[in-house]
Formats: structure tokens, sequence, C-alpha cells
């Protein structure tokens, strides 16, 4: 080769080393953002030690289900995928509960008054709402996907956004206070009345309980609705003793969810 032809070459190469490094820091300062703002949210919240430790939480409080209606509420998660929620309304307690691959529940209100099973997206959706330790924990855990979307402000916090594709495919975007790295909003989508609607959920009033911080109030508005809807947490247990049945339908009931 002469020593022309070797120039040539070497400009060649040259040139697509540097084009190949442009293309590449965007995506290699986005995967440093996503692993730095995992980094600071979980040792806002309390550190990675504390965590780790964290099989279960049960939750009691308050919650509005809307209409000016408020009602007692006690939520329990637990690893892999395990949560129920149970509140009275009318007279009448009201049961959703999931063991990660089948759920099932009780709404009296709709004036049937046994045990149903989950719709497949109503487990879907329960898993995905089940780990007690966030959507952050572990990037990649279980095929989860976390990705740097940029910075923005919400409810006057300057804040960075992450998008979360859960397991299952769907996604959650997390936006994380920039000073404190701990959540400001969650961004979802759910089906209603055959309609796919954005759901905001807004935190506040952390607080540090048993080592770990969490946010005493969530405010939920769902598109279409004029109105939030507010959760308040008053009491958490941290790995509370819990049977094994207690994600099942209760024996009497198991041939109804098994039929339906």
């Amino acid at each position: 080769m002469t020593p022309k032809r070797r120039t040539l070459a070497l400009i060649v190469v040259l040139t697509l080393v540097v084009g190949a490094g442009a293309l590449l820091a965007p995506v290699l300062r986005d995967a440093w953002m996503v692993h730095r703002l995992q980094a600071r949210n979980l040792e806002a919240r309390g550190g990675r030690t504390a965590w780790e430790g964290v099989e279960a939480l049960r939750y009691t409080g308050t919650m509005e289900i809307g209409q000016g209606l408020e009602v007692p509420f006690v939520l329990v998660q637990q690893r892999p995928g395990r949560m129920c929620l149970e509140y009275p309304f009318d007279g009448a307690t009201v049961e959703q509960c999931s063991d990660g691959e089948h759920g099932w529940k009780r709404v009296p209100f709709t004036g049937r008054t046994g045990y149903q099973p989950m719709t497949e997206a109503e487990v879907r959706e329960a898993t995905d709402a089940a780990d007690p330790r966030g959507l952050l924990f572990a990037r990649g855990s279980g095929g989860r996907r976390i990705e740097y979307l940029g910075e923005r402000v919400i409810e006057g916090h300057d804040v960075h956004g992450l998008k979360v594709t859960l397991p299952g495919g769907a996604i959650r975007e997390v936006y994380l206070d920039a000073e404190t790295a701990l959540e400001v909003q969650v961004v979802s989508s759910r089906m209603l009345a055959g309609r796919e609607r954005r759901v905001d959920i807004t935190y506040g009033d952390w607080t540090e309980t048993h080592g770990l911080l969490i946010p005493r109030r969530q405010d939920t508005r769902t598109e279409g609705d004029d109105q939030a809807h507010a959760l308040v947490v008053e009491t958490l247990q941290v790995n509370p003793a819990i049977e094994a049945t207690r994600f099942l339908p209760p024996a009497s009931a198991l041939a109804t969810v098994a039929e339906g």
C-alpha cells in the first residue's frame, strides 16, 4: 500500500471511530445517568442494605374512592409478586388479591357478592404493583428495563425522568426530584370503560419508618377525572408474619374462582 493510500485509510478509520464515538456518547451518558439515579434513589430511601432485607410490607391508612368517600384500607405486598388490598364499603369488604400468577376479587358493590377471578390484565396490574421494594430497586431484575428520559419540571420540582419497562411490557414513567432523588410522580396507563387512560400518582410527605423512607401520601389523578384521590399511610409494618394462604381466596370460594 502506498503512503498516500495508507494515509487515506487512516483518515477513514479515524472518521469511523469519531463517528461511532459521537453515536455512543449519548447512550453511555444515559446509561450512567440511570445507574446514578437508581443509586441515589435507593440511598435516599434508606439504603440497599435496609431494602434488601424487605420481604413484605403491610400498610394501613385511609384512601379516597370517589364522590367524597374516604375509607380505611389494608395493603400487603410480598415478594415475589404477591399483593392484597382490602377496604370496607357499604357494609361489606372489598378484596383484591394476587399471588403473581392468579388473582381473585370480591367487589360486593357491583352486585356480585361472591368471589371472581381477576382478569389477566388485573393480575398483571396487581403483579406490577406488588414489589415492596419499588420500581427502581434492581435494574434488569426479571426482565425489567430502565431508560433515561431527561430533565423537566413537575409540580414545581426540577426532576429527572426514567422510563421503566416491566416484564409484562407495561411502562411506568418515574420522575425523581433532582435534589433529593425521591419520587415526585409516577405516570402509567390503565384501561377504563374500554379506553386507555393516563394515571398520574404524585408522592409526598416522605417519612422515615423502621429505617425506610416512604411517602405517607399519594395523590392519584386519572385522565377524565377532575379530582385527585388521596391515599394516606398511617402505619407500616416491615416483614409482618403472613400466612401462606393470605393471597388465596377462602377455601369455600376456591371452586368459584376455579370455575370463573
